[in-house]
């Protein structure tokens, strides 16, 4: 990953910060995109001091010219995007108090 550079959504916690911390560590330029900017402040912060090179542009990826801005941001501090994760995402039953995974229906029960 030396000298790639990947743009990490949902980069401010979960497994979008820890991907984020695994591509700088692996040597790439790493670019995070949150809508929570003070946990994408910190991970900003944690990279930073690791010495890799990395910058922090809060994005609502629902939003087509926040996506497109994260994009020209990216590329004009590093020239160049080499990659992509995807890792942006609503989770419903913490949001919205539903249950956190759907009742087993009886009808598929064959028993």
């Amino acid at each position: 990953m030396q000298g790639k550079v990947v743009i990490v959504t949902g980069a401010a916690k979960g497994i979008g910060r820890h991907a984020a911390h695994t591509l700088a560590r692996a040597g790439a330029k790493v670019a995070l995109a949150d809508t929570d900017v003070e946990r994408l402040q910190k991970t900003l912060k944690e990279i930073r001091d690791s010495g890799a090179e990395v910058v922090a542009i809060p994005t609502d990826v629902r939003d087509e010219i926040n996506v497109r801005n994260m994009v020209h941001q990216t590329a004009e501090r590093f020239g160049q995007i080499d990659g992509l994760i995807s890792d942006a995402g609503i989770v419903p039953h913490f949001n919205w108090g539903i249950p956190r995974w759907p009742r087993r229906s009886r009808c598929l029960d064959s028993r």
